[in-house]
């Protein structure tokens, strides 16, 4: 929807009561953003920066590609849509990005970012 004045963007496929940073995770995910671009993401959904929301976006965005992995080597056993080499590739490189982003020295900061007290999101 445009309404000339901002785009909405109306996401059927998730659309229930989920977690919006879920879903922003997803985009960012999908999209393969770098942090910079997480980081104008987030900047530009809530109007500002906040370390938090960019904290929860990184934990959830590892969590997509865990999903997406695993839901691409279900289809890579049953799909008859794509050739099972896309699957086998598009499975392999988020389990990838997943392991890549659990073992790096920035994942346990997120985590503690939002174990603080003073964490509202």
């Amino acid at each position: 929807l445009n309404n000339t004045k901002k785009l909405w963007l109306i996401d059927f496929e998730y659309g229930g009561l989920g977690d919006r940073f879920f879903d922003l995770a997803n985009l960012s995910g999908n999209c393969e953003f770098s942090d910079d671009q997480d980081k104008e993401l987030i900047t530009e959904y809530f109007g500002t920066f906040d370390l938090s929301y960019y904290s929860r976006l990184k934990l959830l965005k590892a969590v997509s590609d865990l999903r997406e992995g695993m839901w691409s080597f279900v289809q890579w056993g049953i799909s008859k849509t794509c050739s099972q080499e896309f699957y086998e590739e598009y499975g392999r490189n988020c389990i990838t990005r997943f392991g890549n982003a659990v073992s790096s020295p920035e994942y346990q900061d997120y985590i503690k970012s939002l174990q603080s007290p003073d964490n509202t999101v």
